[in-house]
Formats: C-alpha cells, structure tokens, sequence
C-alpha cells in the first residue's frame, strides 16, 4: 500500500521556510568575519647551528699540554732530587775524601821538603865530621911521622923510640885513605910504599930511613894542602 503523506501543506512550507533561514544565518556567520581575532601561532626558534668541534679540540690539547708540563716539571725534580742525593751520598764524600788525601799529599810533600833539607844538613854535617876526621887523621900521621924523625935525628938515632912512634902509622893511614876519593887512593899507595922503606933501613941504615920519613912527612902535608888549602 502506498503511504499517504498526511502532514498538513502550511505545516511544511512553516519548516522549510525555518531550515532555510537557519541554512542562510549559518553560511553569514562563515561568511563573515569572527569578531574575536585569532591568536597568531607562536614561532619556534631558530635551531642553533653547531659549533665546530675546534674549541674542543684546542682544550683537550690545552689540557694534555697542561698534564704533560706537570709530568715533565715532576720527573725534573724527581731526578734533581736524584742528583742532589747521588751528590751528597756519592761524589760528596768522594770530593772530601780526595781534599784529605791531597792535604795529606801535601803534608808529605813537606815533609819530604823537610826530611831534605834534613838530609842536606846531614850531609852537611857528615862532610865537616869526615873534614875533622881527615885533619885529626893527617895531624896525628904527622905527629907519628915527626917524633920518629926526631928519634932518628940524634947523636945516637934512637931506633927503639922510632918504632914505636910509627907503630900505628899504618892504622892511622888506613883510616885516613877511607875518607879519601878514590882518585886520591894514589898519593897514600906512594906513602905505605914510603913508610915500608923506612921501617925496613931504620936499623942498618937510620939515615936513609930518615930521608924515607922526611919524605913521607913531606907527602902529608902536600895532601893536607890540596884537602884544605882554598883554591
């Protein structure tokens, strides 16, 4: 069956004509500008560029430069130190063992200065002792020598006397050719020669041991001169 539209005519013509003013006041209203203003949408700020990684680098250089001075400031006290104590543990007592040793050197060598002049002294004194030595012994051979010629210079030559005076003649020149040179050892040869002549003739011929004597006498004092007798 078909439905039948019961609805009265001015009923809807009435809704139409509401729909539509309702339809024209919507599309003025979107048409027309909101009173209230719109609120503008905030920016976002700029995204910062990035900064190179030079800074950075210069720092962590910075850095290890800092680190290593340290180090290096470290290890150089470190091995001063080292050096100050190998110094006064080593070389120190090294240093003062060799200023002991050279004051001791020179010690020494003073005293070998000393022990020198000591020995110049000594030697000094030794050859005026072999001097005295050489007068006393020239003297007392010329003393022996003497009184035997005086033995024999009598009216009646008293030979007995004449022995005994040069009785230790031979003594006294050997005593006498020790202290000489030996380029001297010549000159006391002659006089052993001469005193073994007169010992031999005093008693067959006291004369000639007289000469013998006179002879020998006279070599004694030519030594004693060419001894002492300045030049």
């Amino acid at each position: 069956m078909e439905e039948i539209d019961i609805t009265p005519t001015g009923e809807t013509n009435d809704q139409e004509s509401s729909e539509e003013v309702i339809v024209s006041e919507a599309a003025i209203e979107e048409t027309q500008p909101s009173a209230t203003p719109e609120t503008p949408e905030p920016e976002a700020p700029p995204t910062p560029e990035p900064k190179p990684p030079l800074a950075k680098e210069e720092s962590r250089i910075v850095k290890a430069l800092r680190r290593a001075l340290r180090w290096t400031v470290g290890v150089a006290i470190i091995f001063a130190a080292g050096v100050l104590l190998m110094y006064f543990v080593t070389h120190r007592p090294v240093r003062q063992q060799l200023d002991i040793t050279k004051t001791e050197l020179q010690d020494a060598q003073q005293q070998i200065e000393d022990l020198l002049v000591l020995q110049d002294e000594n030697q000094n004194l030794k050859d005026l002792l072999n001097e005295a030595n050489l007068r006393r012994y020239l003297n007392t051979a010329k003393a022996d020598v003497a009184m035997a010629r005086i033995a024999l210079m009598q009216e009646t030559p008293d030979t007995a006397d004449a022995y005994l005076k040069l009785n230790k003649f031979p003594q006294t020149l050997n005593s006498l050719a020790n202290l000489l040179d030996d380029n001297q050892r010549d000159i006391v040869t002659s006089m052993e020669q001469r005193y073994q002549l007169a010992i031999d003739e005093i008693e067959e011929d006291p004369g000639t041991a007289l000469s013998d004597l006179t002879v020998l006498y006279e070599k004694l004092v030519e030594l004693e001169n060419s001894l002492f007798t300045d030049p």
